[in-house]
Formats: structure tokens, C-alpha cells, sequence
């Protein structure tokens, strides 16, 4: 991997240092891969910052990063094609999330007239999580071998099949296979996708890039909550979920607004690429070479800063993603109605997507700290989950629900840059996918723990205190983000100088 040691742009000044790690993975350093140096997120350390040198940019002011997860990085690429493409993202991340997040929506009437336990739900949900996210380690060694236009095309494909093939599920342990794993590989894979590629095509406003893209994650959950419980009771879950599934089609229109990514990388430039992938295809390993890359990229758990941001994101996701999945049965459990559920899912949505643009958008100014957003919003987290399982009144629980949507839309609204910021676009990719890797393993182990642990108690206040906890140990592990940050800094340091002669 290339890594870039100093970018000069308009207005912009960004430095990075050119060091590795044990695993031959760069570390940035004093200022942030953010584009500028925050207050409070132990980055301020400058006595590494004596190397200055292999600085290269492109015609368009962007760093030169070579080969990286993403073909096209570095690539001259107009402003209003930029846009397009964040518009083609936002459009994949509605489709994809108005199914994922609205699992309990979708599937509660069916799941509960079958006398489903919340065991047997919880396994249903969390095989879907592990696939979900594990599936994201591949996604940077699949398209260097095939490029990210057949991938999403594919995917698109398979993921609106998923839908489709679950509204003829007769047990619920059919839409392991129709719902968890098509969906959940597929529906994976294109949010992965999206979640890379804006930090690699934006270098200005990429802040404010991100949020109009990943709005696209809350939109996708207001417009779900409110079109599926509408389509639920028209239709009944046979004919809403095939109408659902038909509408995830959408996915392909957002793949083809990428476009104009792919004539770069179709450019003039990439001849001698594509004759490399010709010969990939015919050599036949393809797919070893993909899941070799894989392996290797687990390897950035050597880096302190890495461990923190796998195994915190595992702790922060799972408990709110098991949260979200809980609460349409325990407002139902607590005699309210369906429609009831689908307003908190909807009010927290809207908070969500809302305090997502608003923090992404502040990462453009150079005074945000991306480590103070994200403990501030893990508390959130935590104080909005105890809290509402203490009261019992809709209306209460609708207010504690938006809180708890702020708070999620602080830590998943810069989920991306926060892997840009403290591991560099070289590291993005593998970072990432490791993360997603422990959060899906999390889930598998997590998500069926929380269900037992309601089967056994009998009670969603126990439960909900539980993930409660859970999301404090990432709070905890962001508390030692800035030593981490000084120790893979001092190791690197000292490992250059046991190299010199």
C-alpha cells in the first residue's frame, strides 16, 4: 500500500505520516485523515511529524493512495459526477435499509401468529447481522477482481430475490435461508459498498457528501415503517412482502447512477487493468485470491487503534440493532398496537437520519472531534435505552425512542470517516471489513443471548438494561482511544529506527 505523507489543497491543508506497523499497515498521524487536526482525539502528537516526503497529488488536488480498495481513488472525477454518485448511494442505502432495519415490522404479524419464541426470532435477526457484516471483509478484495459495478449489480439482484422469496415462507425457520443469509450476504455487501466509497471520491465537503448519502440509511427506515405497516395491512405479509421486494429493484437505478466512477476507471489509463482481470478470470483464482486478501486484512488488529474501533463498533451496534429489533415486540407485549411500534421505529428514524446529516456535515470544521461525537452519542445511547424501559406510556416511550435515535445517528453518521480519520483511506477498507467482521460474529453470539435472556426473565426491562451495558463498554474503549493512538504511533517510531543501518 502507498501511503501518502503530506496533500496541500485549496483552503485545505492535510499531513500524514508515512509509517507501518507490524503488519505493514500505515499510520496516520498528526492531523487527522479527516482533513484536519481535532481537539481531543489523540491526534495531536507532532514528534513523528519529521519525515515529510513521497507527497504526490492529481491534476484535481486529490492524494495519490495507488491501488487502493476502491478503483478510482486519485482519480480526476468532476464535481456534479461526484454528486451522482452520492445520489446513486443514497438511493442503494434507502432500498437496502428499508428492509433491514424494519425486520420487526415486516415479519412481527408472521413470526407471532406461528407462536415464534424470541429465541428462535433472535437467530432469524442476528443470522442476517452476521452475514450482514461479515460479508463486508470480502468486499474490497472482490472488487479489485471484478470491479464494484458487477458487484452491485448482482447483489441488487439477489437481495431483491431474498425479499420476494420470503413472502412464501411457512415456518420461520424458511427465512433463514430467504431473509438471513441471500439478504443478509447481499444486503451487505451494497451497504459495505456505499459506506467506502464516498471517503475515496470526496476530499472537500466530504462531510457534507456523507450526510446527503447516508441519509439514505434513515430514509430508508421512515419510508419502510410507515410503506410496510401500510402495505401490512392492505395487502397482509404474502402480498407486502413481495410488493417490498419489487420495490428493492430501486437498487439497480442507484448501481447505474455510479456510472460515472466507471468511466474513469474504464478510462484510457486502465487498459493495461483490464488486461490483468482477463487473465484473473481465466486463471481461475479469482476467488482465492479474494478470500487470501481477506485473511490478510485481519492483520490490522495489531494496530491498538484498530482493536478499538472493531471491538467497540462491535459493542455499540449490536446492542442498537438488537434494541431496534426488540421494540415493535415489547410495545406489542405491553398491549399497544402494531401502528404504535411502527411510530417509535419512525420517530427515532427521523432522529436518526436528522442528527446524521447534522454530524457529518460538521466533520467539514475543523474545531469537531470525531472521538467526542462518539462517546456523547454512545451515552445517549445508553441513558435513552434504560430510560424507556422504566416507563410504559406510548407517548413516553416515543420521546425516549427519538432520543435514542440521536444518539444512534451520532455514532453511525460518521461510521465511515471515524475508519478514514484515525486509520487512513489505505486502511479504510480492512479496518472496516474487520469491524464488520467482529459485529457480525457479535450478533450470532449477542442476539440469541438477549433472546434467551428475555425467554428466561420474562421481561424486555432486563433485556433492555443489558444492552444498555453493552454499549457502555464501547464508551469505555473510546475513553483509551488517545493512548492507543500514542502507542501505535511510539511502536512505529521505534520500529523504523531498528530498521536504519
Amino acid at each position: 500500500m502507498t501511503s501518502a505523507l503530506g496533500e496541500t489543497m485549496a483552503n485545505h491543508q492535510e499531513t500524514t505520516v508515512s509509517l507501518k506497523d507490524e503488519g505493514g499497515h500505515s499510520i496516520p498521524g498528526h492531523a487527522s485523515l479527516n482533513e484536519h487536526t481535532t481537539k481531543g482525539d489523540g491526534l495531536e502528537d507532532t514528534e513523528l511529524l519529521n519525515d515529510r516526503k513521497n507527497v504526490s497529488t492529481d491534476e484535481d488536488g486529490q492524494r495519490d493512495t495507488g491501488r487502493s480498495c476502491l478503483r478510482g481513488s486519485g482519480v480526476a472525477v468532476a464535481d456534479g459526477e461526484k454528486w451522482t454518485v452520492a445520489l446513486g448511494v443514497f438511493i442503494i442505502l434507502t432500498m437496502t435499509n428499508m428492509v433491514g432495519l424494519c425486520f420487526g415490522i415486516i415479519f412481527s404479524p408472521f413470526l407471532l401468529s406461528l407462536g415464534t419464541s424470541s429465541t428462535t426470532v433472535a437467530w432469524i435477526f442476528n443470522s442476517l447481522l452476521l452475514l450482514w457484516f461479515t460479508s463486508g471483509l470480502f468486499l474490497g478484495p472482490l472488487v479489485e477482481e471484478f470491479g464494484w459495478m458487477k458487484i452491485a449489480l448482482v447483489f441488487s439482484f439477489v437481495y431483491s430475490c431474498s425479499i420476494v422469496l420470503s413472502a412464501f415462507a411457512t415456518s420461520a425457520w424458511f427465512l433463514i435461508f430467504s431473509f438471513s443469509i441471500m439478504g443478509g450476504i447481499s444486503g451487505g455487501l451494497l451497504n459495505a459498498l456505499c459506506f467506502l466509497i464516498i471517503p475515496h471520491y470526496f476530499t472537500r465537503r466530504k462531510g457534507v457528501a456523507n450526510a446527503c448519502a447516508m441519509s439514505g440509511v434513515g430514509t430508508g427506515q421512515i419510508a419502510g415503517s410507515i410503506i410496510i405497516g401500510f402495505l401490512q395491512e392492505e395487502f397482509a405479509f404474502f402480498g407486502a412482502t413481495v410488493i417490498l421486494g419489487a420495490a428493492t429493484l430501486h437498487c439497480f437505478v442507484g448501481t447505474f447512477l455510479l456510472s460515472p466512477v466507471q468511466r474513469h476507471e474504464n478510462g484510457p489509463e486502465a487498459g493495461a487493468d483490464k488486461v490483468n482481470k482477463k487473465r484473473c478470470h481465466i486463471s481461475g483464482n479469482a476467488f482465492l485470491r479474494v478470500f487470501r486478501s481477506s485473511v490478510a486484512n485481519l492483520t490490522i488488529l495489531k494496530s491498538s487503534r484498530a482493536a478499538i474501533l472493531a471491538v467497540g463498533g462491535m459493542f455499540t451496534v449490536n446492542s442498537h440493532l438488537s434494541f431496534i429489533s426488540l421494540i415493535p415486540f415489547a410495545i406489542q407485549a405491553a398491549g399497544h398496537s402494531l401502528r404504535a411500534a411502527s411510530l417509535c421505529v419512525t420517530v427515532s428514524a427521523v432522529a436518526s437520519m436528522v442528527t446524521r446529516c447534522a454530524v457529518s456535515t460538521l466533520t467539514d470544521w475543523p474545531w469537531f472531534s470525531i472521538r467526542v461525537c462518539q462517546m456523547a452519542s454512545t451515552t445517549t445511547i445508553v441513558i435513552s435505552t434504560v430510560a424507556f424501559s422504566l416507563v410504559e406510556d406510548v407517548w413516553w416511550q416515543t420521546v425516549f425512542m427519538g432520543l435514542w435515535g440521536c444518539g444512534v445517528g451520532g455514532v453511525m453518521g460518521i461510521f465511515n470517516l471515524t475508519f478514514a480519520h484515525y486509520m487512513g483511506l489505505d486502511n479504510m477498507a480492512s479496518t472496516m471489513g474487520t469491524t464488520q467482521l467482529l459485529i457480525g460474529f457479535g450478533a450470532i453470539i449477542i442476539g440469541p443471548t438477549i433472546g434467551l435472556i428475555r425467554d428466561v426473565s420474562g421481561s424486555y426491562v432486563v433485556t433492555m438494561w443489558v444492552l444498555a451495558g453493552l454499549a457502555a463498554g464501547g464508551f469505555v474503549l473510546w475513553v483509551f482511544m488517545p493512548v492507543a493512538v500514542r502507542h501505535d504511533l511510539n511502536k512505529s517510531h521505534n520500529t523504523s529506527l531498528s530498521r536504519q543501518p
